[in-house]
């Protein structure tokens, strides 16, 4: 106890010591009051050398290529052109729609003015480009019109019935029906009809033995039984009905399934078509328009005529674009050559 007391006398009295004026301790600032919490003075630190982040590269775009002055106004349309009517005419809307002024609504209305006047001139322009132009003109593809189609279609009719029975000289049906088949029976007595009003050929195959009474059987009453048939042809629906091309033997599809008179003569004729059954002047007179004028096996892109254009094509076009562009004379020149070389010269328009 005795040791504790002498070292708190001694640590006391060099403490005394220390706190003695002119040793820079709390004696001389006590003027300052407030020596039981004042904190001596530490001296200034160094400031700490900052750290740099490292800096990540960025791929950001240069764009100091891509930025061309004033290339806004380059790409402008010019003024009251379509492109220029285009593009503004919408924000003329806005602009009124957005601050409804008279000076605004009526720049705007001039606008919508101007177009409709210059769609009106289009118009009119358009009908006299058409109008005595055989290649433009529809009324060369269908001269008639109003209550005059009427006569036009039964004179269609007409021709595709003389067409129908040069056909059926040549090519007949053979109808695959079976018993207990009502639709087959429906089938069977359109072909009557067609048998009765063109004159064609029709021979029944049942693939199973007609029940008495079989309205199929009792119309084609010289049928043949063959169930083999099925796989022979590859029957997927009953009833139905094949062509058979007398001078080659060959055997062509018509329908599987039920058709009506119309559409069993429209296949007809197709077929004819395609297999060239008929010769290829037979069938202007039943197209329902004369296409004679169409421009479609004219303009192609393989044509000697395309090849032709882009060989005189000017180097842009009136807004500055490589699109191929041909001088509006010149083309229309061009198109009218090719489509007059096509038409054989013993030519003789069908009147109809």
């Amino acid at each position: 106890m005795r040791k504790f007391l002498a070292a708190g006398v001694m640590l006391c009295c060099s403490t005394a010591m220390a706190a003695l004026p002119g040793t820079g301790s709390f004696w001389d600032k006590s003027a300052e009051g407030y020596w039981w919490y004042a904190q001596e003075p530490q001296p200034p630190k160094k400031p700490e050398p900052k750290k740099e982040k490292p800096v990540i590269a960025q791929n950001k775009p240069d764009t100091r290529q891509s930025q061309k002055p004033d290339s806004a106004a380059a790409s402008a349309p010019p003024v009251f052109s379509a492109d220029w009517v285009e593009e503004n005419l919408k924000v003329y809307r806005r602009v009124a729609w957005d601050k409804p002024t008279v000076e605004n609504l009526r720049a705007y209305l001039y606008l919508q003015r101007f177009a409709m006047d210059r769609s009106e001139q289009f118009a009119y322009a358009g009908q006299m480009a058409v109008e005595g132009d055989p290649y433009l003109d529809e009324i060369a593809r269908a001269p008639l019109g109003g209550s005059m189609n009427v006569n036009r279609a039964s004179y269609i009719n007409a021709e595709q019935s003389h067409l129908l029975k040069k056909l059926y000289d040549r090519v007949g049906i053979f109808f695959v029906f079976k018993s207990r088949c009502y639709i087959c029976d429906e089938q069977a007595k359109i072909l009557k009809t067609a048998s009765n009003n063109f004159g064609i050929t029709v021979k029944a195959v049942s693939i199973d033995e007609p029940e008495p009474g079989n309205t199929t059987a009792e119309l084609f009453p010289d049928y043949i039984v063959n169930p083999g048939i099925i796989s022979q042809m590859k029957i997927r629906a009953l009833p139905s009905s094949f062509f058979l091309d007398a001078k080659t033997a060959e055997i062509k599809p018509l329908v599987q399934g039920f058709v009506t008179l119309s559409d069993l003569n429209r296949r007809a004729i197709s077929a004819a078509q395609r297999y060239h059954w008929l010769p290829a002047k037979d069938f202007d007179y039943v197209r329902p328009f004369d296409d004679i004028t169409s421009l479609a096996s004219v303009l192609d892109s393989s044509s000697p005529l395309a090849q032709h254009l882009e060989d005189i094509k000017e180097e842009t076009n009136p807004y500055g674009k490589d699109t191929n562009f041909v001088d509006p004379g010149v083309l229309v020149e061009a198109i009218q050559k090719a489509a007059d070389a096509k038409i054989p010269a013993d030519f003789i328009p069908r009147g109809y």
